[in-house]
């Protein structure tokens, strides 16, 4: 369960930061 957690806490970090990425971009 911990291994989920961990995923979707690093997938909802992890997205914003590609979006931020490609609209400086």
């Amino acid at each position: 369960v911990e291994f989920w957690i961990d995923l979707l806490l690093t997938l909802l970090g992890y997205i914003p930061g590609i979006i931020y990425a490609i609209y400086v971009l």
